[in-house]
């Protein structure tokens, strides 16, 4: 009994730990990380980071994603050979993937001949070394003689040949081609303050020459009120072509920044 209750107490025991950490399960974030740098159109960095993807267990769906997404890389960095290799690894996987929708058509074409190849038959063997009855071998000057059909057996009904149909291959559905962002879509808000400082400078311009235009006719006035008048119109006109150059400056500055800071 006493022997008993020690393998209870054993057994309820947990399990020491081995020192080996646990597999990471979950999505791979890896994976995701490179999808988007993909549609940033940023191949370089997709492929850094696929690179690290077999670091987290991923499940087979994941592994053939991870392989598609490296040939879309290779091949939009024109890198045929290695994009071939990750696509046939993916085929190996599964011969029945595709690629994503929206993909370019070249690229298309490109993974559905790398499908081909692979589902092609492999080249016959030559039957030279193989252990098969010669034909003896024919003489010149006499006429080999031609095969005959069988006969058929006056008992055995006549079976006619059914004409084969060969199938019609179908064409590739079309995909649209994913078009690039311009760069208007891309750097809206740098472009936009870029616009702004240009416009603000224009007005300060103008009116600094305004200002310094009214400045004049009113050193030239006979009157004093008119000496007054246009002065304060001057002035104005000073101050408000101070506030638009003003603008121009910040505007000029964001403009500068946004598109330091944008730039992958």
């Amino acid at each position: 009994m006493v022997l008993a209750l020690a393998l209870l107490l054993l057994a309820a025991e947990p399990p020491l730990p081995s020192g080996v950490p646990a597999p990471v399960k979950g999505p791979n974030p890896y994976l995701s990380q490179a999808k988007e740098l993909s549609q940033k159109l940023d191949f370089e960095k997709c492929l850094k980071r696929l690179a690290q993807a077999p670091q987290w267990q991923s499940d087979a769906s994941e592994l053939l994603e991870i392989e598609l997404v490296a040939g879309m890389c290779h091949y939009n960095l024109n890198q045929r050979g290695d994009a071939e290799e990750r696509f046939r690894l993916a085929l190996r996987m599964n011969p029945d993937a595709e690629l994503p929708p929206y993909t370019s058509p070249k690229l298309v074409d490109f993974f559905l001949a790398v499908k081909r190849k692979l589902k092609a038959p492999p080249p016959p063997m030559p039957t030279e070394d193989l252990d098969m009855p010669k034909e003896p071998p024919v003489v010149k000057g006499e006429k080999e003689p031609e095969p005959r059909p069988p006969e058929p057996r006056p008992d055995e009904p006549r079976v006619e040949a059914e004409p084969k149909l060969t199938p019609t291959p179908r064409p590739p559905p079309a995909v649209p081609e994913v078009e690039r962002p311009s760069l208007l879509q891309r750097r809206p808000v740098p472009i936009a303050l870029g616009v702004v400082a240009v416009i603000s400078a224009g007005v300060g311009v103008g009116l600094g020459a305004n200002s310094r235009s009214l400045e004049t006719r009113a050193n030239a006035a006979y009157f004093e009120s008119d000496f007054h008048k246009l002065g304060d119109a001057a002035r104005t006109h000073a101050i408000a072509a101070d506030v638009a150059f003003a603008v121009a400056g910040v505007a000029a500055v964001g403009a500068v920044l946004g598109w330091v800071l944008g730039a992958e």
